[in-house]
């Protein structure tokens, strides 16, 4: 443990990025004492997020998908995929989330 006089410095940020992506901490969580429950340290509840977003008006690109769910007992830690829809596809189908959502599970 160490003490560093300003928390805006360089110094802080590069030491904290490398305990978060290198060593897998973590210095914020979503649950707290009150919150924290024995399913969510147990591994029984995903957290999952979805969302479409689509090109500007005018243009004929794919839209294109996303999907991330927690792989961390803590909820600190996400597994994403991103895919590519046909123009203006405004779903996320039930055989994607499937797919997705079972093999990020599975694999984080």
């Amino acid at each position: 443990m160490f003490i560093l006089h300003n928390k805006n410095s360089i110094t802080y940020g590069k030491i904290k990025r490398y305990y978060e992506y290198k060593l897998g901490g973590f210095t914020n969580t979503v649950f707290g004492p009150i919150t924290l429950k024995e399913a969510i340290l147990d591994n029984s509840v995903v957290i999952v997020s979805a969302d479409v977003s689509y090109a500007a008006p005018g243009l004929n690109s794919p839209s294109m998908a996303a999907i991330t769910v927690s792989i961390s007992a803590n909820a600190t830690r996400y597994a994403t995929a991103i895919k590519t829809n046909s123009y203006r596809v405004e779903m996320i189908t039930d055989k994607n989330i499937e797919k997705y959502i079972i093999s990020l599970i599975e694999n984080g």
